[in-house]
């Protein structure tokens, strides 16, 4: 498979990837990451480091509705609440 960021027009994409082919993905974000920043300047090894964390979390969640406020998928009876800040509350 060549090119698999190109592949991925929206977020939840990657689960139509194969296993086998998340670190060729990964790599390729990276050098997505290290191509863009160099350019344009920023903090690079936060965003390197955050590659495998990001796509576990696009694996694991259904975007966007898992990102609801009111969303319950999770735990049965108790309510997530995101705000602005990042902070959660039950």
């Amino acid at each position: 498979m060549s090119n698999i960021l190109d592949s991925i027009q929206k977020p939840n994409d990657i689960r139509d990837i194969p296993p086998e082919y998340y670190p060729q993905l990964a790599q390729e974000i990276r050098d997505f990451l290290i191509e863009h920043i160099s350019r344009t300047g920023g903090h690079l090894a936060s965003n390197l480091g955050a590659v495998e964390l990001t796509m576990a979390l696009h694996l694991f969640l259904h975007f966007p509705e898992d990102i609801s406020p009111t969303r319950t998928k999770f735990s049965p009876g108790a309510r997530i609440s995101l705000t602005r800040s990042g902070s959660t509350g039950g």
